[in-house]
This record gives structure tokens, sequence and C-alpha cells, in this order.
């Protein structure tokens, strides 16, 4: 079963956000590192691979569809914080993307997969 190909289109896409955060997380888990802050550099380290998991999730998931996987390049990830909270406050500001992308591939697949317009798609949740 290939799915529809602007869905696999956007998946791709998530693929390689999740790889992007992944090595965003690494390298916060590396300047932590440098900073002897051991307990939030395996914090990171930890975020980094459930970033990882993420993505070998959405690959599994379109290579079952039958369709084909495309990688996007990554961008070098920020690797120099003046300040501790600098590193924490990108996360976040990563995890906020992350999510609102996420959000935006189910409000596609739904709308894709029941014809609902996107407005309705708000009032469902």
């Amino acid at each position: 079963m290939v799915a529809n190909q602007k869905i696999i289109a956007a998946i791709n896409e998530q693929i390689g956000n999740e790889f992007s955060a992944m090595l965003q997380y690494y390298a916060i888990a590396a300047y932590f590192d440098a900073e002897a802050l051991l307990e939030l550099s395996a914090h990171f380290r930890k975020q980094a691979e459930e970033e990882k998991k993420h993505a070998l999730r959405f690959i599994q998931f379109v290579t079952d569809t039958g369709a084909r996987v495309n990688i996007p390049a990554a961008s070098a990830p920020e690797a120099h914080f003046k300040v501790a909270e600098d590193a924490v406050k990108l996360s976040l500001e990563q995890e906020e993307r992350v999510t609102t992308r996420i959000n935006a591939l189910v409000s596609m697949a739904v709308a894709t997969i029941f014809g609902y317009p996107t407005t309705k798609i708000a009032q469902l949740s």
C-alpha cells in the first residue's frame, strides 16, 4: 500500500527535522560536557537518542507503505553558547517547532484520509 505522496513528502521532511533535532541535542550535550555539567549532558544525550528513534519510526512507516525514504540534508547544529541558559532555551524552542510540525503533519493526514478541511480538524481536537 503506497500512501499519499503529499503525506510521504511531509513525513520525509519530518525525518530530516528529527535528525536535525538529534544533532542539535548532541551538540548541546557536548557543550554541557565541556562545561562539566554532566547531568545536563546526559539528559541531552538521552533527548538526542529519542529524536533518533522518532526518525527511525518515520523511516519504518514510509518503507512499510511501499514509498521511498528521502532524507533531506541537515543544517549544522548550534554548538557554542554564551551561557547554559541559551542552550536550554534553544532546546525549548526546538521542541516547540517540532511539536508544531508534528501537529501540522497530523492535520494533513487527517484532512487527506478523512477529507476534513483544516478548519474542521481544529474543531475535532
